[in-house]
């Protein structure tokens, strides 16, 4: 690899170019290596675009793809790792295969294995995983359809794997605020969705606008959407927070006030439906989702009903809901933590089982009863 024409000597003619952009373009030589690498790679992913294709072997000259700023991942990531190098950086490509592409068979690794590659580099107080394709992520965090397993890192004289796994916690967030308006049957709703690390990349990738979200919302219960906002749309490194502002309808039984504290956000149909499973589940990345409520409780009314507490911690899950009377106010949370990235196929039946536990408690009914 390290002696192909479109690797390993792909990375060396790479070189020429990468230090006409450190000497005019690029000035980073004062800073430190976590800096030098953060600016380098938000350089590629500001000047070059990743064309949809996944591969591990560049199809094009670096003169070419420094010329027309696109390329597959191959041209992108191979520059990349000249162009750290260059700067002083301690970078080597790791060969990889997506999670379409399936599984890499470590004990014997075939060529067709792999169908991508991405870079590691040395921070100097340790390494990281990068990869200049993805704008939404910043520049320690490999894209999710990376996140498989290992990969082969490729250097001289060594058979060196790599875990792709992620070890941080992607958050989200969702807290709901609730008034009323008897009189004409309305809820007033306030929703603020903060999410963090591949939870904020899902909804960076997704590109939506204001009007895109009013749509969506009109969709799903939403009267009137009176006002929308999102904020750190682009600062990557930040959470990603969209703040809702409108009404639904008020629902009523008889003369009791019927609420679904956490509206439709929770997911409310379980995929896993088979009895049982012969193979690992991946969620890609450790998720953890958290609900918050505050529901205010209008005059003349008191709470009939609400969910039971709920408390499970295991190895599987953290998995917990509680209900409280706080004043004139009921405050509702919810959180469902999975502590594993892949849980093995013995769980399955456990993991379902909270799964099932989670949707049934998160989509429970409070009703409120005049006094």
């Amino acid at each position: 690899m390290l002696d192909d024409a479109n690797f390993g000597r792909y990375i060396s003619r790479a070189r020429k170019h990468s230090e006409t952009i450190l000497e005019s373009e690029l000035h980073v030589q004062t800073l430190a290596e976590p800096e030098r690498i953060k600016a380098i790679v938000g350089y590629m992913k500001s000047n070059y675009r990743w064309d949809g294709v996944s591969r591990y072997s560049a199809s094009m000259d670096p003169k070419e793809f420094f010329t027309r700023k696109s390329g597959s991942s191959a041209e992108i990531n191979l520059f990349l790792c000249a162009l750290l190098e260059v700067a002083g950086i301690k970078a080597h490509p790791v060969l990889t295969s997506t999670h379409d592409h399936g599984k890499i068979k470590a004990d014997y690794p075939f060529a067709q294995f792999f169908n991508y590659v991405l870079v590691i580099a040395d921070e100097g107080t340790g390494l990281i995983l990068t990869d200049a394709t993805e704008p939404f992520l910043p520049y320690n965090r490999i894209p999710v359809r990376c996140i498989n397993e290992q990969g082969l890192i490729v250097k001289p004289d060594s058979e060196d794997w790599v875990s792709l796994e992620s070890q941080v916690e992607s958050l989200e967030h969702i807290a709901f605020g609730m008034q009323y308006e008897l009189e004409s049957d309305l809820l007033r709703v306030s929703v603020k969705q903060r999410t963090t690390e591949y939870e904020a990349y899902l909804i960076r990738s997704e590109q939506q606008d204001t009007t895109e979200i009013i749509s969506d919302l009109r969709g799903r219960d939403f009267l009137e959407v009176r006002d929308v906002v999102i904020q750190n749309a682009e600062e990557v490194e930040k959470a990603c927070i969209t703040s809702i502002k409108g009404d639904i309808p008020l629902q009523r039984i008889n003369h009791e006030i019927v609420i679904t504290p956490f509206l439709d956000f929770p997911i409310t149909e379980n995929l896993f439906k088979q009895a049982s499973r012969l193979y690992p589940m991946d969620f890609i990345f450790r998720k953890s989702k958290e609900y918050l409520c505050v529901l205010d409780i209008p005059e003349g009314f008191v709470v009939s009903e609400m969910p039971a507490p709920l408390l499970v911690d295991d190895h599987l899950v953290k998995l917990q809901y509680l209900a409280e009377p706080v004043g004139d106010k009921l405050k509702l949370t919810g959180t469902m933590i999975f502590k594993q990235a892949v849980y093995d196929a013995a769980d399955y039946v456990m993991l379902k089982k909270r799964i099932d536990t989670m949707i049934t408690r998160f989509t429970e009914l409070v009703i409120l009863k005049p006094e």
